[in-house]
């Protein structure tokens, strides 16, 4: 999106926003941003709405049962209360929004969508309560991001906390591979990023993944491949898994990175694809550590990268 010049990110604030300046229309008046508010732009808001608003039409006019109708129903709901907002303040290039209320938006698309994924079976169904769930996942981020600061920033803050912390690296290679993805995945509190072109056959860490993610409401969002032909059959098959459990998923056929990386706290980056014979049978290589400025900066790499994705998404509907 970005080569585009479609959505692009501001480099002062991090919102997202259309358009094909360096900045958003605030920063580039010299407006600051309330500490306590969450800010968004009129065309992003837009689109969630438009978004929401035409998976709960869709959903309505071909549900499987009355409890996904009542979803589809409640998702219209929180369209029509975007669409309030947007009468409400027509000429604002950006919108601005308390901690609570988005929090409380973010609460019931979670909802909605964790509940459709869990009792339908219908692969429509399934697509789109996890396209609810990827704008539940781009309003949380928004909330979350209010507390950040640009990169410089967190760079000092990383710094401050190296001072304190005790800084680990380890080579890891071949079978002690998925051993230390597993117990990464067992210390996560909060949320675990993947970056994997291929997922198929790794039945240890995605049993891993659903048992934590039962155990805590942890985040899991999935950078990978979409799956073409019937070579793909098993990688598309555990797309739909993922799905079902509620993972955020995004497809991208460019990509080539693998990663996995928990809480902000640790990451490991390596040649090894979650699949079996990745796994199980080749010769493999991955560097683990918990060094903070390389955490960092590989989570900004991967938000962003997520994020392009996206709203390239919902640049299209």
């Amino acid at each position: 999106m970005k080569d585009q010049n479609l959505v692009n990110k501001c480099e002062n604030c991090g919102l997202w926003f259309e358009g094909k300046k360096e900045l958003c229309t605030l920063c580039s008046k010299g407006v600051k941003r309330g500490k306590d508010l969450i800010h968004v732009t009129k065309s992003v808001f837009e689109k969630w709405a438009n978004s929401l608003y035409a998976i709960g039409k869709a959903g309505c006019k071909y549900y499987q049962n009355d409890h996904d109708l009542s979803r589809y129903n409640r998702t219209l709901d929180i369209a029509s209360i975007f669409y309030e907002i947007l009468k409400e303040i027509p000429n604002d290039d950006s919108l601005g929004f308390s901690k609570d209320r988005f929090q409380e938006w973010s609460d019931q698309l979670y909802d909605i969508s964790k509940m459709g994924l869990r009792y339908s079976d219908n692969s429509y169904d399934i697509e789109r309560f996890n396209d609810i769930l990827e704008i539940q996942e781009e309003i949380i981020s928004s909330l979350e991001a209010v507390t950040d600061s640009i990169i410089s920033s967190m760079e000092r803050i990383s710094e401050k906390k190296e001072k304190n912390k005790i800084i680990d690296q380890e080579f890891v290679t071949d079978r002690s591979i998925p051993k230390r993805i597993v117990e990464m995945i067992k210390r996560a509190e909060k949320e675990i990023l993947i970056a994997s072109p291929w997922i198929w056959e790794s039945q240890e860490v995605i049993k891993s993944l659903e048992e934590v993610v039962e155990q805590k409401r942890i985040r899991v969002r999935i950078l990978t491949r979409p799956a073409k032909g019937k070579r793909d059959e098993l990688h598309k098959e555990q797309i739909r898994t993922l799905h079902k459990l509620g993972f955020q998923i995004e497809l991208e056929e460019k990509l080539h990175a693998k990663l996995i990386l928990v809480d902000d706290t640790e990451i490991l980056i390596g040649s090894a694809n979650l699949v079996g014979t990745s796994l199980n049978r080749n010769y493999e290589v991955a560097l683990w550590t918990n060094h903070q400025m390389t955490v960092q900066k590989a989570k900004f790499y991967f938000t962003d990268l997520m994020g392009e994705i996206f709203m390239s998404k919902l640049s299209k509907k």
